[in-house]
């Protein structure tokens, strides 16, 4: 999908990721300052976003470990040629690199908490804890967190390309080429269109999504909390044993708190998570079509 013109898959990875690694670049401070927001801040928005920026210099591994999730996720989607089956491949990569990367957080703060230095990089903390925990210990959670992102993140690729392939279509038979208006328009001839109009697009279908998909996070938040199961996970009967309490827990969840907390459970955050995760989506993709990026 996104074009019917070929592609090179590497030539999509390559402009995705210095897509990914600009966006995060430039809402570096954002993310964090949506989730701890209030008003009036505590911290001045200006002195929170320097002191972040600071701590990228000290840190600069961080940003790449952020910027690594979209690459996975376009990276899955055109390879399997977009449409649902993009969603799938896509939304499980993504689902694999986000457990791993969480589950990567808590090794390395854990080892902070209790002052040893085990692991001194992070190819020492995958050997060691790998050898000592087991593979799938890196990936708890994945089934359940594949099904949101397969539904919230793949989804949202699905509709911008189907909506871009729609708009290249009318516009070829409407104008049979790409002029000043369809530069300056957001849905814009040949595809794309301007690079705010493509970013409010993506934003509209990404929070519109996060939205939908919000009363299952809450409802399996909990549940997907990463945390280090005693013995590690060393099979794969372990780790789907896991996964089975997570549908579990989250099955009984559901109508407890529908009791005792009503719908506002299950769309608590919603607008929070919106603006935390689909203004720097938004951006990315953008920068993406700035590039012309091709998907699928």
């Amino acid at each position: 999908m996104f074009s019917s013109q070929s592609h090179n898959p590497l030539e999509t990875t390559a402009k995705v990721s210095a897509s990914s690694v600009l966006a995060t670049f430039a809402l570096y401070p954002y993310r964090d300052l949506v989730k701890s927001w209030t008003w009036p801040p505590h911290v001045p928005p200006a002195s929170f976003a320097l002191a972040r920026y600071q701590g990228f210099i000290e840190n600069p591994g961080h940003l790449a470990l952020l910027a690594s999730g979209p690459v996975v996720l376009y990276t899955g989607y055109d390879i399997a040629g977009g449409g649902a089956g993009g969603a799938v491949v896509g939304g499980v990569l993504h689902s694999a690199w986000k457990t791993s990367m969480r589950m990567f957080s808590v090794r390395m703060r854990q080892q902070k908490r209790n002052g040893d230095a085990v692991y001194t990089s992070m190819i020492e903390c995958i050997r060691t804890s790998t050898r000592s925990s087991g593979v799938w210990s890196w990936f708890p959670g994945l089934i359940m967190t594949a099904l949101v992102s397969m539904s919230w993140h793949g989804a949202a690729l699905v509709a911008l390309s189907s909506r871009y392939d729609n708009r290249r279509h009318q516009s070829h038979h409407s104008r049979g080429g790409r002029g000043m208006g369809g530069l300056l328009s957001v849905d814009g001839g040949g595809g794309g269109g301007s690079f705010v109009g493509d970013w409010w697009v993506a934003f509209r279908a990404h929070s519109f999504l996060a939205f939908l998909t919000c009363p299952i996070r809450n409802v399996c938040r909990s549940a997907l909390h990463a945390t280090e199961r005693s013995g590690g996970v060393h099979t794969a009967q372990a780790w789907v044993a896991g996964e089975t309490a997570i549908f579990r827990e989250a099955a009984a969840v559901a109508p407890a708190m529908l009791k005792t907390q009503g719908i506002s459970f299950f769309l608590h955050g919603s607008v929070r998570t919106m603006f935390k995760t689909s203004v720097p989506f938004g951006f990315t993709y953008a920068v993406f079509r700035a590039m012309n990026g091709q998907l699928g």
